[in-house]
């Protein structure tokens, strides 16, 4: 019954220790509890200093995982200022690096950002790095009622692509009509089925239905702001099943459109069909 600033506050401390002797696991269970209680309003602020300090995480979580697991509580937060400061830095990132995957996610970051209730000129920067050729945009998919031009028609003879979109929560799964009756106008032979997770903290029963579906799809789509540990085993187990995913940073039906075709198209360029 002690209050749960207090329990953040001792977690933490924990933390400091576990990741000090070495025992990973029992850290990355200490940070899944911690982000936990900064998205319920405890600790939100001492963690997201913690997270920029490597050496309080590293390496249970990533520096990756640790910005963006910052980004999504200043989120939740409503801090959109420092929110998009620290997408901005991995938006940066990806682009220098110029392999097509990141350019993605960069991608992936601006759509995010232009949903915050912020002024176009505090991502300006992002919007002229863009402008410039860094990378080709997909359409804005912003608001979940978005009506994406679906451009030419769909080639027919193209392979099928059965996608497994993971993450979402109560407000994603809605959308799984219009997402199946988008993907049958602008990419019918690709399919798809759906493991909202949403952001509850007992996500093992999640991770062994990932395990059990993951034989039956050709790609995985992750929804980028998840549990970040939950994220992690994700990730390792298509690593071991050899199954390809692919990153989803929007939460709006259009975006998941996108991200679900950019996966599949992905598959096929590979395969050469």
């Amino acid at each position: 019954n002690r209050p749960k600033a207090q329990v953040a506050a001792d977690v933490r401390k924990a933390l400091r220790i576990y990741v000090a002797i070495g025992e990973t696991d029992t850290a990355r269970d200490l940070l899944d509890q911690l982000e936990t209680l900064a998205h319920e309003g405890h600790g939100t602020d001492e963690f997201v200093n913690l997270l920029d300090d490597a050496s309080s995480y590293d390496p249970a979580w990533e520096r990756e995982e640790a910005e963006i697991a910052a980004a999504r509580c200043l989120e939740v937060a409503g801090k959109f200022e420092d929110a998009l400061d620290r997408l901005r830095a991995c938006f940066y990132r990806y682009v220098a690096s110029g392999h097509p995957d990141a350019m993605a996610d960069a991608d992936g970051i601006y759509a995010r950002v232009r949903s915050f209730p912020l002024p176009a000129e505090r991502y300006s920067d992002l919007t002229q790095r863009l402008s410039n050729g860094a990378i080709e945009t997909a359409p804005p998919d912003i608001r979940p009622s978005d009506d994406l031009d679906p451009g030419s028609p769909p080639a027919q003879d193209v392979a099928k692509v059965h996608v497994l979109l993971i993450g979402g929560d109560d407000v994603q799964a809605k959308y799984r009509h219009n997402v199946r009756s988008k993907l049958a106008t602008r990419s019918p032979n690709t399919t798809v089925d759906f493991l909202h997770s949403g952001w509850t903290s007992n996500w093992s029963p999640y991770v062994e239905e990932t395990r059990r579906r993951l034989p039956d799809c050709d790609v995985v789509v992750m929804m980028r702001f998840m549990r970040t540990t939950f994220g992690r085993t994700v990730r390792r187990l298509c690593g071991e099943q050899g199954v390809q995913w692919r990153s989803c940073w929007s939460r709006g039906q259009g975006g998941i459109v996108n991200s679900i075709i950019a996966a599949a198209d992905a598959m096929r360029n590979q395969s050469g069909k």
